[in-house]
């Protein structure tokens, strides 16, 4: 796409930092990046040598004009018909592209890049720490006793991912513009980016059939993902869904369908009947339903066969397994259904399954009120209603306080962390053992609208008991550091302002209480964009959420993930913004006015107590550290 090539191409001086210009001025480009697989394998070059010459020409210095055609052609690699590759494994090599400085021309004929020595046999013991790739520094609890002194918390790195396009993967398992997206890794990683997350979706690698499982297309991503020095986080989509953004639609495996449909109830179904086929109901979890499998054991068979598959990237190259909880894997039940709701109706309670109702009903009997087993709230409204067109939501006398909703809300929003326990003890058990180092992490919803009310009506139809008077998310984030495990919040880019005022939004509010409620258990966090933003604005907003220069006692972010890589990134305006952003996301954060109160209030508490020891490789890890309320970084 001319618009992606013209803007990587007038990128190229920020991308390659020379001091002069081509031929007889040439200057030893400033930048390295990291060649190779392995650590025990480490090797530096030069970008220019990297992206121009052969090893043996590593030390030879390469000059501007050089880079930017390199760069160009790389660029002009997007293309919407792209065939589909495969990889030849970890010593692929990657033909150049051609368009070279004239006395680099001659000299190009039979040279290569070989991205790096097999790894196969070695074994990874690096800690986790150091997979998500942060420098030293200590995450502590609001409850701790010390925490990082000043000059850490000025100079802390917190790694950035980009998301992948969720098309990558095509239906019939091939992967889609494959050119393309080796060109965008190789550009992510020359401007700084830690790595990229990948959607691994149930319905592409189980379609053909029960335990007939095929990871050749995802087994070709992240080789491309290796050779380009990425790391990986991978998350694990056990839900469906329909992205008209990307083009994509993604249904649970069809055989799976098939057996819903002489079993609806499978599937979780609101008052009026209307199933959701997004994910099976939280309610089904452990019933062998589906010839002689229950869900979990589904979802525990399908990450067994992933950890042995890519066993030999796992805690190198794949550095997190992010568990899929619900509806776009978040921890949610699918009260806002694509096509029904619309922003910012108050959603659907989905409890009305015969397993959800089963459940409820044992649960009135056994406090001997059976009339409060037959179902969920009346006067809720529909999809599309707001609160104060409710009985039930409204401000106003609403009958969320009454003494039938004080016992049914608790238990939905039960249900719901119930689910999520199995679902990260399950992943918990597949991935935490034989020595290899992974963090295991989660994501929990975004549903700050209506949360200037006093019901907080979106959020208890998505499972949370949020309500005034009400923590929703404490038992939630209690679950995860029982679990040890990693939360991903959204909505890092979000302010009040912008928001439809009507809808009373908060999703500052939201993320803040998110967040003390993680420093409370010692639960590490990473961020995410909810929308697709590249102004300034958003990326000043971003910084300061993850390094929490608003709230000094909250821990800073773990890490960072943006959505999302795509054509709108690498348009000019765009590439240059993001550029930028990820360049200065770890500098200069601290304004001097804060700087000093964050000082006074580190300095304090850092003085109570002497820093703790740093883990050692295949000692600990960033995960067990959370149980112990303290997160340490390699």
């Amino acid at each position: 796409m001319a618009s992606v090539a013209t803007a990587l191409a007038s990128l190229s001086d920020t991308v390659f930092p020379s001091r002069q210009n081509c031929l007889n001025d040439k200057v030893r480009k400033y930048s390295t990046v990291h060649l190779g697989t392995a650590r025990q394998a480490t090797t530096y070059r030069p970008i220019g040598a990297r992206l121009i010459s052969a090893p043996k020409r590593a030390s030879k210095q390469t000059s501007p004009s050089t880079c930017r055609a390199s760069i160009f052609q790389v660029a002009t690699l997007y293309s919407d018909t792209d065939p589909p590759v495969s990889l030849r494994g970890m010593r692929s090599t990657w033909n150049e592209p051609s368009s070279l400085c004239a006395e680099e021309q001659s000299n190009w004929e039979g040279r290569r890049w070989i991205p790096g020595r097999h790894r196969k046999g070695m074994r990874v013991t690096a800690s986790r720490g150091d997979m998500l790739g942060n420098n030293n520094v200590r995450f502590s609890p609001t409850s701790g006793s010390s925490t990082a002194s000043s000059e850490v918390l000025r100079k802390n790195r917190v790694p950035v991912y980009v998301v992948i396009p969720a098309d990558t993967i095509t239906s019939s398992n091939k992967v889609n513009r494959a050119r393309a997206l080796q060109a965008s890794l190789k550009a992510l990683k020359m401007i700084g980016v830690d790595g990229v997350l990948l959607h691994v979706w149930w319905g592409n690698v189980e379609e053909e059939g029960p335990q007939r499982y095929n990871w050749s297309a995802y087994l070709t991503v992240v080789k491309m993902v290796n050779a380009a020095g990425l790391k990986l986080q991978a998350s694990l989509c056990f839900h469906g869904a329909s992205m008209a953004t990307d083009s994509c639609t993604v249904s649970l495996p069809a055989w799976v369908l098939k057996i819903g449909e002489s079993n609806p109830d499978v599937f979780h179904t609101d008052r009026s009947g209307r199933r959701s086929k997004e994910c099976l109901s939280f309610a089904v979890d452990e019933l062998t339903l589906f010839e002689g499998r229950s869900p979990l054991q589904m979802y525990g068979d399908l990450m067994e066969s992933f950890r042995e598959t890519f066993s030999l990237y796992l805690g190198d190259t794949i550095v997190e397994v992010m568990v899929g909880l619900g509806p776009g894997g978040e921890l949610r039940y699918p009260s806002f259904p694509e096509g029904v709701w619309r922003f910012p109706g108050v959603g659907e309670f989905q409890c009305y399954d015969k397993y959800m109702l089963a459940d409820l009903k044992n649960r009135a009997a056994s406090i001997g009120k059976p009339e409060w087993g037959l179902g969920g709230p009346d006067e809720v409204g529909s999809y599309l209603s707001w609160p104060e067109e409710t009985v039930f939501f409204s401000d106003k006398d609403g009958t969320w306080e009454s003494p039938f909703a004080k016992f049914f809300l608790p238990w939905y929003s039960e249900a719901l962390v119930a689910h999520g326990e199995r679902m990260l003890s399950l992943a918990n058990t597949i991935f935490l053992k034989d020595g290899v180092h992974i963090v295991v992490a989660g994501k929990l919803p975004g549903v700050h609208w209506w949360q200037k009310t006093r019901s907080h009506a979106a959020e208890l139809t998505a499972g949370y008991y949020n309500s005034e008077g009400q923590d929703g998310y404490d038992p939630a984030v209690q679950m995860f550091a029982k679990n040890g495990a990693l939360v991903a919040v959204p909505c890092v880019e979000m302010a009040d302002d912008e928001q439809l005022a009507e809808a009373k939004c908060s999703p500052e509010y939201l993320l803040t209480q998110i967040r003390s409620a993680c420093a409370k258990y010692g639960v590490p966090v990473s961020g995410e964009n909810s929308l697709i933003r590249f102004d300034e604005v958003a990326h000043g907003r971003i910084k300061k959420n993850v390094h929490r220069v608003s709230c000094p006692q909250l821990p800073r972010m773990a890490a960072f993930t943006f959505f999302r890589m795509g054509e709108s990134l690498f348009q000019s305006s765009h590439w240059r913004l993001f550029v930028n952003f990820v360049q200065t996301l770890n500098k200069d954060i601290v304004d001097d006015t804060e700087r000093a109160s964050l000082e006074e209030e580190c300095n304090i508490s850092y003085n109570r107590s002497s820093p703790a020891p740093r883990e050692t490789s295949g000692a600990s890890s960033i995960l067990g550290s959370a149980r112990k309320n303290t997160i340490k970084n390699h």
